[in-house]
């Protein structure tokens, strides 16, 4: 194998390498802010339901 071709073929590719490694991270990033939101939403709904608060 000619190993400037195979060169040539790795530069090719990278662009398209870091295009996916960066829909990665923001995927992370959502995730990690999703379940930071959803850990907050619980922890208010938690103290919201521990007040006596009679309804009727």
């Amino acid at each position: 194998m000619d190993l400037g071709k195979m060169r040539r073929a790795v530069l090719k590719a990278r662009p398209a390498v870091r295009k996916v490694r960066g829909d990665r991270r923001r995927q992370a990033l959502v995730a990690v802010v999703l379940a930071l939101l959803v850990g907050g939403m619980e922890m208010l709904a938690l103290k919201l339901g521990s007040f006596n608060v009679p309804l009727s």
